[in-house]
Order: structure tokens, then C-alpha cells, then sequence
């Protein structure tokens, strides 16, 4: 089977945590054993987004008078490098593939 599996948000960084580097490793490091149980049976594609890091760190940080405005991504319109990613999970490498605003990898 294969299955795809986004990372961000909570697997980087749980809810009330500190915004910090050593926290998002050890979090990230709970997440990959986890992964690599997945890979032992399973097609697996990793996406990652930055989303919620980047959402919290604009939302505390001020800028000049003003608190920056957070937006929303838009809906990616297409999955760049498509067959790329269907031939190399085909033959079983593990992917991380990059979600970033309206280019999305997976």
C-alpha cells in the first residue's frame, strides 16, 4: 500500500511547546521511528510544510507598529514533477516532497 504522510504542524512542534529548533528535532525524531515502522510495509511519500512555524512566528512578531497579516496558502493547482514522483516510489525510494504555497511536491 502506499501511503503519504505530511509533516508540519504537530509533528514538528506540539501544541503550548516553545518555538524552537531543539524542540522540532526532538519532535521530529519521535516522528521518523514512526515513519520508518510505516516504511517496513509500506510505499511511503513524505510532504513537508512549514505552514503552522511560519503562521505562529508571524503572528508573534510585531512589525513596527503592526502585527504582520497571516493568509492562507492557496490550493496547490498542480503536483510539479508528477511522474518523477510516481517513478521513483514505483521502485520503492522514499520520498520528501516539499509543499510550499500554490507549488506543491505531493
Amino acid at each position: 500500500m502506499r501511503v503519504v504522510v505530511a509533516l508540519g504542524g504537530n509533528a514538528l512542534l506540539q501544541r503550548g511547546q516553545e518555538l524552537s529548533a531543539e524542540n522540532q528535532r526532538k519532535n521530529i525524531r519521535v516522528a521518523a521511528g514512526q515513519l520508518a515502522a510505516i516504511h517496513d510495509h509500506h510505499e511511503l511519500v513524505i510532504a513537508h510544510g512549514n505552514g503552522p512555524q511560519v503562521g505562529l512566528a508571524a503572528l508573534m512578531a510585531p512589525d513596527g507598529e503592526y502585527f504582520r497579516k497571516v493568509v492562507p496558502s492557496p490550493l496547490p493547482q498542480r503536483i510539479i514533477e508528477i511522474n518523477t514522483i510516481r517513478m521513483l516510489v514505483e521502485r520503492g525510494v522514499v520520498l520528501i516532497c516539499v509543499v510550499y504555497g500554490e507549488h506543491a511536491g505531493v
